[in-house]
């Protein structure tokens, strides 16, 4: 009776540090998806951001600002793509070759919703998964446009769900952020 009390007790103990390392883990992605995007919206003006929607899926794409130069442009385009349905967020860098215009300084390219789809799996740059068990990710205006950035602040909507220990309960972390962009250009 002693034995089984203590395993009891051993496995309760167990389940809930798993269920504590989950929840940490949960919100660590969270806030690396946040720290990522907040670095990239830094540089960024809504006249070089366009994104669109796919059933599920979600693509953004920020074009930013050369550091030190006014009304420069990089001639690269960050993107970060939602996947609903793998429940995925990732990262994506697409490079001038990926375009089908060519990339120039002096004014932000905004790919159209075809091209922001076929960059956002064809694109030659650097990728990485930021975080899975993610629920929903947009990016809205005041106004709640999510593809057409026109009055700001912008707001984040972020929200993961995992399930812990115990396959009927879950862990969720939702994050909604605003953000105003310095660059008005």
């Amino acid at each position: 009776m002693l034995m089984l009390l203590l395993t009891q007790l051993f496995i309760t103990a167990t389940r809930r540090t798993e269920d504590s390392r989950l929840k940490v883990d949960l919100q660590q992605k969270a806030v690396l998806v946040l720290r990522h995007l907040s670095k990239h919206l830094e540089v960024a003006s809504a006249r070089g951001m366009s994104a669109t929607t796919s059933g599920e899926d979600y693509i953004l794409a920020l074009t930013p600002i050369q550091s030190g130069y006014p009304n420069r442009w990089t001639t690269s385009q960050q993107l970060y793509v939602y996947r609903g349905a793998q429940k995925e967020i990732s990262w994506r860098e697409a490079l001038k070759g990926d375009f089908a215009e060519e990339l120039i300084e002096d004014r932000p390219y905004l790919p159209g919703p075809s091209e922001l789809i076929s960059l956002a799996t064809n694109s030659t740059g650097k990728h990485r998964i930021l975080s899975s068990y993610v629920e929903e990710f947009s990016l809205s205006d005041r106004n709640g446009s999510k593809t057409q950035f026109q009055v700001q602040p912008l707001v984040l909507d972020l929200k993961l769900r995992r399930p812990l220990s115990h396959s009927d309960r879950v862990t969720e972390f939702t994050v909604q952020r605003r953000f105003v962009l310095r660059n008005n250009y």
